[in-house]
């Protein structure tokens, strides 16, 4: 592979890579919220997560 054709290529992997750990990271946080919300664990982290009731 040509040498110039390496860096965009791997801009490209990287920016893939982190678009991809920030969607999993936003599914975490909601699923954490709807765990402490439902009562099935507590506040480990003590995020200071607010239920609608």
């Amino acid at each position: 592979m040509h040498p110039i054709l390496i860096v965009p290529v791997l801009i490209v992997a990287i920016l893939a890579a982190g678009t991809d750990d920030y969607a999993e990271e936003v599914a975490q946080a909601e699923q954490y919220r709807a765990d402490v919300c439902a009562g099935v664990m507590p506040d480990y982290d003590n995020r200071g997560v607010e239920c609608d009731e």
